[in-house]
């Protein structure tokens, strides 16, 4: 059976400010990683409450995936 495997760059990196994961990605990491053609679309946008709170970070990584027409996965509005 045929298998299409694609990549997406998450906005939520770390995914808790609680979290030490070695890294960060900032809006213009986002931007760049969208502006790639292997990444498909924004991934695990998990901070509802920063979308819904109109967190300034939260708010431009998703203007940077419609800019560069990428699909937003996890969120049914904006």
């Amino acid at each position: 059976m045929p298998f299409k495997f694609t990549f997406g760059a998450s906005p939520c990196v770390p995914a808790t400010p609680f979290e030490t994961n070695g890294s960060t990605l900032d809006v213009e990491d986002m931007r760049t990683l969208l502006q790639n053609l292997q990444i498909k679309f924004l991934s695990e946008v998990m901070n509802f409450p920063g979308v819904l709170m109109g967190d300034e970070d939260m708010l431009s990584k998703i203007a940077i995936a419609k800019e560069c027409n990428k699909p937003i996965d996890g969120m049914l509005l904006l």
